[in-house]
């Protein structure tokens, strides 16, 4: 073919050629669940007032149905990380002291550390619970941090796992927190806020921008035992979610499970498919839970972060989490997978 070789030299351009795909921020690769037409007829109204009573009582009863505990233990702030930073500085005393399973989400870690609390994590490995129900019986930390699903690797623990460390914050007097920010794409029947519903020290926090696919409404809440209620019924802040937020989650809330459903068959599906082609380029996958829309990638050698740059694939280098697991190097990067089939076909492309 009488092709002009001058292309083959390098092409002078700050313009990539490339649209970015975006792999990097764990909001619903699906999208939002769709709203009704009347609640896009009447979601502007109001905009002057604050949400009163009857609004957040609403939103209680449908969260706690849909969560399975009583609508007088949910409480709700504007993101679950400003509900755990207001737990972080308003309900525990002087001397705060955490213990986690790293690696975890680092962006808690770090405002609790930002508020005066000293942090200690064990590394996670299968087998690391009877350890670490040990050191929380000797060191009696004022929290035990739990992220379940796991954030950066999408790991998730079973009730199994977890009981025994419900049994040991009892011991040491200590509140068991547990992040479910991704706890949506778990069986309401793997959430921990059964926990929250059988033992006095336990504390669920969750949110409406991951698995909801709510991200932008910035609308979080927490499941409590029954003798946390009165402290947490004062440390909150009144009118912090907008009506606005209110409206959409009670909108949605009723008809959530078949949005969530398909949400998560698709994750099955597309997640395989770039976890297969990713170790065919010599990347391992840490072990993860089928359903989550995240993982964590490593490849010896590799500053993976800037690896997957090249190829206009943002994602988020896990040396960032280095603070709940020294060994995250940027030979890791964090993957939250691509939400349709045609990115996933340029994925896949650009692997190659």
């Amino acid at each position: 073919m009488n092709i002009n070789q001058r292309i083959r030299g390098d092409h002078a351009s700050y313009i990539s050629n490339l649209y970015t795909i975006d792999c990097r921020l764990g909001t619903n690769p699906n999208g939002a669940p769709p709203l009704s037409d009347a609640i896009k007829e009447t979601l502007l109204d109001d905009l002057s007032d604050y949400y009163s009573f009857n609004h957040i009582a609403k939103l209680s009863v449908l969260t706690a149905n849909y969560i399975g505990t009583a609508p007088d233990r949910v409480f709700f702030s504007n993101g679950s990380m400003p509900m755990l930073s207001t737990i972080f500085s308003k309900l525990l005393g002087d001397n705060m002291t955490m213990l986690g399973l790293g690696p975890q989400f680092v962006d808690a870690v770090s405002e609790f550390i930002q508020l005066g609390g000293s942090y200690n994590a064990l590394k996670y490995s299968p087998g690391i619970i009877p350890i670490f129900c040990e050191e929380i019986r000797t060191t009696a930390p004022s929290i035990v941090y739990i992220d379940n699903p796991n954030n950066p690797t999408g790991r998730a623990y079973s009730r199994e796992e977890l009981e025994p460390v419900v049994e040991a914050c009892q011991d040491s007097d200590s509140i068991l927190l547990i992040d479910e920010a991704y706890g949506d794409y778990l069986k309401k029947s793997e959430s921990m806020a059964q926990f929250a519903n059988e033992f006095n020290n336990v504390v669920v926090t969750r949110s409406f921008s991951k698995g909801l696919g709510l991200a932008s409404c910035r609308l979080g809440y927490a499941v409590v035992s029954p003798n946390l209620r009165d402290y947490l019924s004062r440390i909150i802040i009144p009118f912090t979610p907008s009506l606005t937020s209110i409206k959409i989650a009670c909108d949605v809330l009723p008809n959530i499970d078949s949005f969530l459903e398909k949400c998560k068959t698709d994750c099955r599906e597309i997640k395989k498919t770039m976890i297969d082609e990713l170790q065919q380029c010599g990347i391992e996958v840490v072990p993860t839970n089928d359903e989550t829309p995240i993982f964590l990638a490593y490849k010896r050698g590799e500053s993976l972060a800037s690896w997957f740059d090249d190829r206009g694939i943002l994602v988020e280098s896990a040396h960032h989490f280095a603070l709940t697991d020294s060994t995250l190097t940027k030979e890791y990067c964090r993957l939250r997978i691509v939400g349709n089939t045609h990115d996933l076909e340029h994925f896949i492309y650009r692997l190659k």
